[in-house]
């Protein structure tokens, strides 16, 4: 009996250490790039819209000193570009942005353009 309950606590305890680095490696993979987007602009953003060669994405009521995390697979070389569209009903471009895989970036909108910081 003790060595049944010795073989499900080490079946236990390695299953949950295996599950945990599988889903670490998915997440900080060199296949995903992290885009973090700050709103500086002094006003609520109605929508952002991210496009990549993969897809879109969309982010609506951004609000003022707030920001949000977007993480897409690029496993490869690729771009995206950013826009911002104020409460105003302003919209402020972005170019495209290179990226690789492993890719972060910081996207700051403020009232006149979209800063990037690349970390």
């Amino acid at each position: 009996m003790n060595k049944l309950l010795a073989g499900i606590c080490i079946g236990i305890i390695f299953g949950s250490l295996g599950g945990y680095f599988i889903a670490k490696s998915e997440i900080y993979s060199t296949d995903y790039v992290r885009v973090k987007i700050i709103n500086s602009s002094g006003k609520t953003v109605n929508k952002v819209v991210l496009t990549h060669g993969n897809g879109t994405y969309e982010i609506v009521n951004l609000l003022d000193k707030t920001d949000t995390k977007i993480v897409f697979k690029n496993p490869g070389e690729g771009t995206y570009s950013l826009t911002a569209t104020l409460e105003n009903d302003s919209t402020v471009l972005f170019k495209e942005e290179y990226i690789e895989g492993g890719y972060e970036r910081t996207e700051t909108i403020t009232a006149k353009e979209i800063r990037t910081t690349y970390n």
